[in-house]
């Protein structure tokens, strides 16, 4: 269990600095783009993570 944690905390910081570093290129070209492509990214990704709650929710209530 503890190499699954540590394995998944260390990828999170390459994914979070890869998300960081296409908004800066996309910010550096044309301003509009990055604002529209964190915003887009932020919602859409809590969406599905909402979703997976309450999908995960219904699977623990119906098993």
């Amino acid at each position: 269990l503890y190499w699954f944690v540590a394995i998944g905390f260390l990828s999170s910081f390459t994914t979070f600095s890869t998300f960081v570093m296409e908004i800066n290129t996309l910010w550096d070209n044309n301003k509009l783009k990055g604002i529209e492509y964190t915003v887009y990214s932020l919602v859409f990704g809590f969406t599905v993570l909402s979703l997976g709650f309450i999908l995960g929710e219904q699977l623990l209530l119906t098993s």
